[in-house]
This record gives structure tokens, C-alpha cells and sequence, in this order.
């Protein structure tokens, strides 16, 4: 059998490379899958060395990729040599190229995971990105998604015409969050499942197993919008613990209580700093996965109107209250977790999920 998937596997992000590894590898236990190297140039312009457009924002990026260039040449070398090492990809293919594609090579063709449905992620004029609705494939009988997301975009009513009459083209639909699986079930008549971010379908062993030598124990922080919160929950817990706080950081500026900043990891490095951490801090969605992967005692920081996914999962394995959304709940947190249950509810819906892989591909077992 053999499988392509469209992906976001080409962007300066750890969770995308990550679910983009994860998705293949879950894939590969079925048949031989291939990665389409589609040539997204809005999320592929975030490997440019030095990125820069006309804008207030886009001057500001120039700026910072300067003054932080030795140290951004290193993250993007990391990155580019985890994406050879480790993902199986297509020739590059452009929108256009895509339309020629040859779908008789392939059994099948998955989109997914990730925020492929969200125009904000995939388009910087937050356009709905026909490529991750596989519109390339003629043959509904082919496409499959698996834990598709919008994040927390809300479509336009046009859009959302669109997005249902793409989908209605699909033989299984898949997704990451319960609300958009409660959108598209309202908007659709058909069934979806609800299944695992692909990150979580790898056990901890087959990321690699337990962590490294450390020199001393130390809270993990990983935090994409940098919220006054998250800052305050860095302040508070590094007091709290008594322990140094190291964080993945890309950004020129330390941000909080911060005693060694990594600002050159690649997707690799990320693993490991994960897997040796005592304690994690995150507002990221992918921060929360490998925490639970890694059994890390936790605190999740509400990231506002974009929590859906955090909140989605957490109330899938039982642990919505490790998500703190003032300071307040900072000394009610408790300082470990009870693992147990909560590796049964991941076990669990893992063989869920693999379960919809299977079914989908049309495999018995």
C-alpha cells in the first residue's frame, strides 16, 4: 500500500515537524508513506534566513533576524538536518504541479494533522488553502483526513460553503478538537472522530525513551504567545521549586525569570529538553503533548480564545484542571500528577485513533 499525506512539515515550528514525523511514522505501520513536499511559500518563507516584507511587522522580523542571525543560522541548520534525517518526502510540488500529480501511484491520500484548515496558518491573507482539502484528488474514495484542525479560526459564511462542499469529497474525516468535530457534524451530515494529535500516537520509547544526563534539575519553559500570565507563572513556580527555568526561545529578548535560554534548538533538541525537565510551564498546545507524553508534571497556561486545542485534550485524559487561567490558581496546582490514570486514557485512545487509521485504509485486525 502506499500513502501520501499533505502536511505542514516545511515551517520554523517544532509541533509541525513533530505531528508531521508522528503522522508519518503512525502511517508507515500500513503502508509506505510519503510526505507531499508541497511548496507552501507563505509557511516556507519562515526558513528564510532573513525574512522581511513591506510592514510594520514585517520591518520589525527583519530587525530581529539580524540581530539574533548566528544563532538563527544554528536553529535553522537543526531543523533542515531533522527534516532530512527523519521525514520521507515527495519532490517539491507547487499548487500547479499538485493538479498534475499521478494519483494512480497512490492508495491513498491523507491531510492532516495540524492547522491545515486554518487560513491564518496557512495563508498570510487568511485564505482557505484548497491543497489541505486534497482538491488535487478526484477520487473520494482516496481521501481521508486525519486530526485535521481550524485552531480557533471561525470560517466566514462563504467560507464555511466551501469548507463543507470540500469535505463532503472525503471517504473518512478525522479531527483534533471536539468543537471543530461538533462544527463540521452540524454543518454535515456525517460522522467524525475525534482523535489523538499524531505526537501522542508514538509512545515515549519510540521518541526516544527516558532523558539524558543533567547537571541539575530545572523547570522547562516553552511558550508561544508570551502572555503576563505564563511570565507570572515563571516568577511563581521558579520561587515555588526553588529551580533554575530554561526555556526554548527563539525570540531576541528573554522573557520572564529565565536562567539559561536555548534559542538554537532544532526539533530534536526540543525532545530532549522535554524529556530531561523536572517541571514544565507552557501555553503551547504541542508544549502539553510532550509534557504528557514524558509523564512531566505540568502547568498549562490559558492562552485565551486560542486554548481550544489544550482544552480539547485535557478534558480527553482527565486533566483539565492543570489548565491555570489566572494567578490565582497558581497555589492550587498540585506538584505532581498521578500518571497512571492518565497513561490508560492516552493508551486508550490511541488504539482509537490507530483504530480509525486502520478502518480507514481498510485493514482488519
Amino acid at each position: 500500500m502506499k500513502i501520501a499525506l499533505i502536511t505542514i512539515h516545511n515551517a520554523n515550528n517544532y509541533g509541525a515537524i513533530l505531528q508531521a514525523y508522528a503522522t508519518q511514522q503512525a502511517f508507515s505501520k500500513y503502508g509506505k508513506t510519503i510526505i507531499l513536499d508541497y511548496d507552501n511559500r507563505h509557511l516556507a518563507s519562515s526558513f528564510n534566513l532573513i525574512r522581511c516584507s513591506l510592514s510594520i511587522h514585517g520591518l520589525k522580523m527583519l530587525m530581529h533576524d539580524v540581530l539574533r542571525l548566528p544563532s538563527r543560522v544554528r536553529t535553522l541548520r537543526n531543523y533542515k538536518k531533522y527534516i532530512a534525517d527523519n521525514l520521507m518526502l515527495s519532490q517539491r510540488l507547487t499548487s500547479e504541479s499538485l493538479k498534475e500529480l499521478d494519483a494512480s501511484k497512490y492508495d491513498y491520500f491523507v491531510s492532516g494533522s495540524d492547522q491545515i484548515w486554518n487560513p491564518d496558518i496557512v495563508s498570510g491573507i487568511s485564505e482557505v488553502d484548497g491543497n489541505y482539502f486534497l482538491d488535487f484528488v478526484s477520487d473520494k474514495e482516496k481521501k481521508i483526513s486525519y486530526a485535521s484542525s481550524k485552531g480557533a479560526y471561525s470560517y466566514s459564511s462563504q467560507q464555511a460553503k466551501n469548507v463543507v462542499k470540500k469535505l463532503a469529497e472525503y471517504k473518512k474525516i478525522s479531527v483534533r478538537e471536539s468543537d471543530a468535530k461538533a462544527w463540521i457534524e452540524e454543518n454535515m451530515e456525517v460522522a467524525v472522530e475525534h482523535v489523538l494529535d499524531p505526537t501522542l500516537l508514538l509512545t515515549a520509547e519510540e521518541w526516544g525513551g527516558a532523558g539524558g544526563e543533567k547537571e541539575e534539575p530545572y523547570i522547562l519553559l516553552y511558550s508561544v504567545p508570551r502572555s503576563p500570565l505564563i511570565k507570572a507563572a515563571v516568577d511563581y513556580y521558579a520561587e515555588k521549586l526553588s529551580m533554575r527555568v530554561v526555556s526554548i526561545d527563539q525570540n531576541l529578548m528573554p522573557f520572564g525569570k529565565v536562567d539559561v535560554k536555548v534559542s538554537d534548538a532544532g526539533p530534536s533538541e526540543y525532545i530532549k529538553l522535554f524529556k530531561n525537565a523536572d517541571y514544565v510551564i507552557t501555553d503551547s498546545f504541542h508544549g502539553v503533548c510532550f509534557s504528557l507524553i514524558f509523564s512531566k508534571v505540568f502547568f498549562a497556561i490559558h492562552s485565551g480564545g486560542k486554548a481550544n486545542r489544550m482544552e480539547s485534550l485535557l478534558s480527553l485524559v482527565g486533566l483539565s484542571k492543570r489548565i491555570l487561567k489566572s494567578a490565582n490558581q497558581f497555589c492550587m496546582a498540585d506538584l505532581a500528577i498521578d500518571y497512571g490514570p492518565v497513561r490508560e486514557k492516552i493508551s486508550y485512545q490511541r488504539e482509537q485513533s490507530l483504530e480509525f487509521i486502520r478502518s480507514s485504509l481498510g485493514i482488519k485486525e
